[in-house]
């Protein structure tokens, strides 16, 4: 797996131009989080996975050192939770910040192994994010409110990701799939120039915090091998 990074317009080339203005201050780097669920499930596909992801946030570390990292992640299964997974452990020891489209248990069932038990990929959600047994990495869970006349409750949370992190690391396979206003290239495309990922979305939030900023792209294929022509 390859890994590019995608600036916005106006933005500098440099990854140091990008990341070294927030070096000299000791407050958190904030990363928001995409990717497919559907990714290979394969041994060796999972360990590039790995691999890819310690890669990227290698670069976050030398680039900010003695920067705490802190994750914004809607906990998906797929992408969202093996990038989780990489972060919190050493070296990075990154916090994490649950971002979710409805309340624990709806979503819960929003997850395609209907299965809650520990271990699984809906139960690992429901641990990051229990009120009652509080998660030694996650400073606190951010429940997004169903929003008025929205179809995917999914837009919601990938336009407060958007617009409250520094960066966005996804792990994407490069195509756009605009059939899917809450996924993934629409959140990349989002964080790259503002496009609202849906009809009634809004570039910018209610408090003028804007979206746009740079992405890292871990280039992913999906469970079916699709990646985009040339990357």
């Amino acid at each position: 797996m390859s890994t590019r990074i995608l600036l916005a317009p106006g933005e500098s080339n440099s990854t140091d131009a990008t990341l070294n203005r927030r070096r000299s201050r000791r407050i958190p780097l904030v990363i928001g989080v995409t990717g497919h669920r559907d990714l290979p499930v394969d041994p060796e596909s999972e360990k590039l996975a790995r691999d890819a992801v310690r890669k990227a946030l290698m670069q976050f570390v030398r680039l900010c050192p003695g920067t705490p990292l802190v994750l914004l992640n809607s906990l998906a299964e797929g992408a969202d939770q093996l990038i989780a997974e990489v972060a919190l452990e050493a070296p990075f020891n990154a916090m994490l910040i649950p971002v979710l489209p409805m309340d624990r248990q709806s979503y819960a069932r929003c997850f395609t192994d209907k299965n809650t038990d520990e271990g699984s990929p809906a139960g690992r959600m429901l641990a990051y994010t229990d009120a009652d047994v509080p998660h030694p990495k996650v400073l606190h869970v951010v429940t997004l409110p169903p929003e008025e006349g929205a179809e995917n409750p999914f837009v919601g949370s990938a336009r407060w990701i958007a617009h409250h992190s520094q960066i966005l690391l996804a792990m994407w396979n490069g195509k756009d799939d605009t059939e899917h206003a809450g996924g993934t290239s629409a959140l990349v495309r989002l964080k790259l120039d503002g496009t609202p990922p849906d009809d009634h979305g809004n570039a910018r939030s209610a408090v003028g915090l804007s979206p746009r900023g740079p992405v890292v792209q871990i280039v992913t294929p999906r469970s079916d091998g699709e990646v985009k022509s040339g990357e």
